[in-house]
């Protein structure tokens, strides 16, 4: 009996400690790792503060080597002599970012190029530092490195870069604005795969029951080319078609949009590509 009951409690104890957690648990743990961000494997901080405080003391500019990553990113700063300085870990957020690059002396900053890339670039700059975009793919000493981590990769873009910043082939990342019609441009394209899915799915589900859809343009498809189908699949195929009616708004709208723009902030050189015959102000605004 002793040894079912002990038996018993750690098949318990088992299961409470694998058990799926609830969402205050999941949120108590997120924010105990956000706190615990900056404490992990950081020295040297208070001092690139106080540098800031009194100045460099004709210390030399500092570099920083920024490794970017989705929840928090890894930083290395190098003094003058090429010896590490400091580092540490920073929440990849706008708050904690401009918290912590506001209290350290202006530096060169070297980043490599990816999602969080483009806004972080513009803070930095925004806050007095120099920032170099390293483009990876072309950085085989970063891509193809065997010993490949956040602390490493951090020292490293600190080291090329006070180097030669142009082992790290520099990208120059388009400002806030033209990042913002590029966007426009990028929903469009996945409305219209989207669009294109849903038609292709909504033809193909019909053919097992030996009908088909009219053959027409996407933009003119609606619920109404399904009224000649069979009472049992009917209501399903106008729901997808009712999918690709709004998708065509949509991109109609869109459409709109990018033309309004092609027409305010870049005719001079959408109108260089529109002489090209086929060539629309959507198509030309993707190449600008």
């Amino acid at each position: 009996m002793k040894n079912n009951s002990s038996s018993n409690k750690q098949r318990l104890a088992v299961e409470v400690e694998f058990r799926e957690k609830t969402p205050l648990e999941k949120s108590n743990s997120s924010a105990k790792q956000r706190k615990a961000v900056k404490a992990v494997k950081e020295f040297g901080e208070q001092k690139l503060f106080a540098m800031a405080t009194v100045g460099n003391g004709g210390s030399g500019r500092l570099t920083i080597g920024l490794d970017l990553g989705d929840r928090s990113s890894c930083w290395c700063a190098l003094g003058a002599d090429g010896e590490v300085m400091a580092r540490g870990e920073v929440i990849s957020e706008r708050q904690p970012l401009e918290l912590f690059f506001s209290r350290i002396p202006a530096s060169l900053v070297a980043l490599e190029v990816g999602s969080h890339s483009p806004w972080i670039s513009r803070l930095l700059e925004k806050l007095g530092h120099e920032v170099v975009v390293a483009n990876a793919r072309r950085v085989k000493l970063i891509s193809e490195s065997s010993r490949k981590n956040d602390d490493v990769d951090a020292e490293l873009l600190a080291r090329l870069v006070r180097a030669d910043r142009r082992l790290l082939s520099p990208v120059k990342h388009r400002g806030a604005e033209a990042q913002a019609d590029l966007m426009g441009i990028r929903v469009r394209a996945q409305l219209v795969e989207l669009r294109t899915q849903t038609v292709n799915a909504a033809r193909g589900l019909v053919k097992p029951f030996g009908q088909r859809l009219a053959s027409c343009d996407a933009d003119t498809l609606t619920r109404a080319n399904a009224g000649h189908l069979d009472v049992s699949i009917r209501g399903h195929a106008e729901r997808l078609l009712g999918v690709v009616e709004e998708l065509t708004k949509q991109i109609a709208a869109c459409d709109s949009d990018l033309e309004r723009i092609a027409k305010d902030r870049y005719e001079k050189e959408t109108a260089q590509l529109r002489q090209v015959p086929g060539v629309g102000p959507i198509t030309a605004l993707t190449f600008v």
